[in-house]
């Protein structure tokens, strides 16, 4: 299991900018309330895909209290039928988040940031899609009657959905 979210050393992202910890947190209970789903059935889609996730674990993650390992990011996306860059739209839930700021929680910023030097580095929000996916991809999931993964597909969205 990851280890808690760490808590950046007392460093807080500039007014009007996120950490992209703090937007994959937002959005996936964003993404998970836009398709219906409650915590549990999160919850039970990742341990059928070999996570130890319960419906805890799936609240902590939304509260930013918990890490989500790279393996369980790709989970989330068959789960949630997002491609990973879409967890991490910083325009999910209409919040017109402008900057994201991308800073090592070290404590070498920490001793910037008490000393009012900031170390974060702020990237335009549009920005985030290019640096995780260099083209407009869209992924299409499907689950069989039984709750089992059936199928999985990745498309360009200029082109007709499959």
């Amino acid at each position: 299991m990851p280890a808690p979210t760490p808590g950046r050393g007392g460093i807080e992202p500039p007014e009007g900018a996120l950490y992209p910890s703090q937007i994959l947190a937002r959005n996936l209970g964003t993404l998970r309330r836009l398709r219906g789903y409650r915590q549990e059935h999160v919850a039970n889609r990742m341990m059928f895909l070999g996570h130890q996730w319960s419906r805890q674990t799936v609240g902590e993650v939304e509260q930013g209290r918990r890490n989500v390992t790279t393996d369980e990011l790709f989970s989330l996306a068959l789960v949630l039928h997002s491609p990973i860059d879409g967890l991490f739209d910083p325009h999910v839930d209409g919040a017109g988040l402008e900057k994201v700021a991308l800073v090592r929680p070290t404590s070498v910023a920490a001793s910037r940031a008490n000393s009012g030097e900031s170390p974060a580095m702020l990237i335009d929000a549009t920005d985030l899609h290019g640096i995780l996916c260099g083209r407009e991809t869209g992924l299409f999931v499907a689950w069989d009657h039984l709750g089992r993964l059936s199928r999985v597909e990745m498309y360009d969205k200029r082109e007709e959905r499959p």
